[in-house]
């Protein structure tokens, strides 16, 4: 069985609802090609292939050999600048479509919760009510609207994630700490977004978070960002109670959706993270499901693709599984 635990689809009924939205988050199409407008002024282009019906989706999948997606609903969950009421009910009506889906293909399907961070009691309503609908995961966005994610303000929200039982998924942010650098699209997507998933890592570290919950999971995308090749030298300056490489292969884990086609780069998550902890992850539709496929086939060894390739995140799939 092969899990996709980066796949990105965006529910018609969620698009329809931020068409209807004059500000921030909203949605519009231009000349046939469907934009989200995340911050203002800041329109982002969508794969043709990032909405449309669910069914579509899983078929694909299926056709490449993969069983399950874990799908991240990131786009939907930038509303951290709003007001927390306002924020709390749209993200409720995602975690509502994520349960609805995911009952209606058990066995196919992996909603994921998320969270109105910027107000613990709200986060904390929404979580609790997402877990009573089925949700088994919490998609997270490395920012609050630029603020750390890890603070003594939010930590209740992780400690209740941790009582739940569920695993955590980093994102990086579209309304960032560095979206207002003017660095481009490319540079914002291609370098700043690795960077925030990387201060998103050691803010749980710093902040105590991962002491205080020391049974939480936490999945850091795109093979963990640049935090593998830096481990060591925040080793000797983080001062945390146990040394980063023991954080990193006892509370993260780390998909394979870097794009890269360097073996190196696999090889040092593997060494950093250990084969275990190695998931295997497109971006689809942000990047082929093929390629992707092969290029765990072609950087690791027949082994260890084939452990990559079962290799699950805790909690997700049904007990029964």
């Amino acid at each position: 069985m092969i899990v996709d635990h980066q796949w990105h689809w965006f529910p018609p009924a969620a698009l329809s609802l931020l068409e209807r939205r004059s500000e921030p988050p909203r949605a519009e199409y231009v000349d046939g090609r469907l934009f989200l407008e995340l911050e203002v002024g800041l329109r982002n282009p969508m794969p043709a292939g990032h909405s449309g019906e669910l069914d579509e989706h899983l078929g694909l999948a299926a056709a490449h050999g993969v069983d399950v997606i874990l799908n991240s609903p990131t786009m939907f969950g930038e509303v951290l600048h709003l007001d927390s009421r306002e924020a709390a009910e749209l993200l409720e009506f995602n975690n509502e479509t994520m349960a609805h889906a995911q009952r209606e293909h058990p066995d196919r399907f992996v909603g994921m919760a998320m969270l109105p961070m910027q107000d613990t009691d709200a986060a904390l309503e929404v979580l609790d009510s997402a877990v009573k609908h089925g949700l088994r995961a919490v998609s997270m966005l490395c920012s609050i609207d630029g603020d750390p994610i890890a603070t003594p303000a939010t930590l209740p929200i992780f400690a209740r994630i941790e009582e739940h039982g569920l695993p955590i998924v980093l994102h990086p942010a579209v309304r960032s700490n560095t979206s207002s650098q003017a660095l481009g699209l490319p540079a914002e997507i291609g370098v700043g977004w690795m960077y925030h998933t990387t201060l998103a890592a050691i803010n749980l570290i710093e902040s105590g978070t991962l002491d205080e919950c020391p049974n939480l999971v936490v999945l850091h995308p795109h093979l963990g960002g640049v935090l593998p090749y830096i481990a060591g030298r925040l080793d000797r300056q983080l001062g945390a109670q146990r040394s980063v490489y023991d954080y990193l292969r006892r509370n993260f884990y780390a998909d394979t959706a870097n794009k890269t086609a360097l073996p190196s780069v696999l090889r040092v998550a593997i060494d950093t993270y250990g084969l275990g902890h190695i998931l295997f992850g497109t971006d689809y539709p942000f990047w082929p499901i093929s390629q992707s496929l092969d290029l765990v086939k072609v950087q690791a060894s027949a082994g260890e693709a084939q452990a990559i390739f079962a290799n699950v995140l805790p909690g997700i799939l049904p007990a029964t599984r």
